[in-house]
C-alpha cells in the first residue's frame, strides 16, 4: 500500500500491484471457503450416521460430567419412572425421574440420551468389591488424573470401558487420606436421583 501526503486535493492511499494480487487471492480463498462449507453441510445432512455423532456436540450444560448412551430399559410406576441407560463403553447407569419428566423427554427403549451428573454428586471408593451400598450406580474404573488446590481435589476417573471419564470432587484431605494416585482402581458411586437425562428436541 502506498500513501500520499495531503495537498490541494487531499492525501490518500492506494494498493500497490502486489497488494492487489494479495487482495484478489484473499477474495478467491474466501469464496472457496464459503463453497466448502456449503458442500460440507450438504454431505453431513445426507449422512445419518454423521448427524447422530455430531448431535451430542450441540448440548451445553453446567454439569461437569456429560456422557452419552441409549435407553436400555425403562420402568414406569404410579408416580415415578426408572430408566437404565447403556453407555457407549458398555456400562449401565440408572436414573430416577418422574413420569411427567419421562413423558416430556419422550423416553423409550433405544432412544439416544445424554447422561448428566454433577461432580459433587459422585463419591469414590477403593474398598472391596463385595461392599454393599444403597447407591444404584457403581462404575468401576481407575484414577486418571488428580487436580489439587489448597482445599479441594478433582479426580478424573477413566471408566472400565475406556470410552468415558468421570469427574469427582472431594476435599484435598479426603484425597490424601485415600492415597489416590493415577492408575489406582476405584469405583465411582452416585445415586439414581443424582442423574439427569437429556434428549435432543426435534
Amino acid at each position: 500500500m502506498v500513501s500520499e501526503t495531503g495537498g490541494q486535493k487531499g492525501g490518500g492511499t492506494m494498493l500497490t500491484g502486489s497488494g492487489q494480487i494479495l487482495l484478489k487471492l484473499f477474495e478467491s480463498l474466501e469464496q472457496k471457503h464459503a463453497q466448502l462449507l456449503v458442500e460440507l453441510n450438504r454431505a453431513v445432512e445426507s449422512d445419518t450416521e454423521a448427524l447422530r455423532l455430531l448431535k451430542p456436540l450441540t448440548i451445553r450444560t453446567t454439569a461437569a460430567n456429560q456422557m452419552f448412551g441409549v435407553v436400555w430399559l425403562i420402568r414406569h410406576g404410579i408416580v415415578g419412572s426408572e430408566a437404565v441407560v447403556k453407555l457407549k463403553g458398555g456400562e449401565y447407569v440408572c436414573a430416577n425421574l418422574s413420569r411427567q419428566e419421562a413423558h416430556a423427554l419422550e423416553l423409550a427403549v433405544g432412544a439416544e440420551v445424554a447422561v448428566l451428573i454433577n461432580n459433587t454428586e459422585i463419591t469414590l471408593a477403593t474398598g472391596p468389591e463385595k461392599l454393599r451400598l444403597s447407591a444404584r450406580n457403581q462404575l468401576w474404573g481407575s484414577v486418571g488424573r488428580i487436580e489439587l488446590d489448597q482445599v479441594e481435589a478433582e479426580i478424573i476417573v477413566n471408566l472400565k470401558g475406556n470410552e468415558e471419564t468421570l469427574s469427582a470432587v472431594m476435599t484435598r484431605a479426603s484425597a490424601e487420606r485415600m492415597r489416590l494416585k493415577p492408575g489406582l482402581q476405584c469405583r465411582a458411586i452416585f445415586k439414581a436421583n443424582a442423574v439427569l437425562l437429556a434428549t435432543l428436541a426435534c
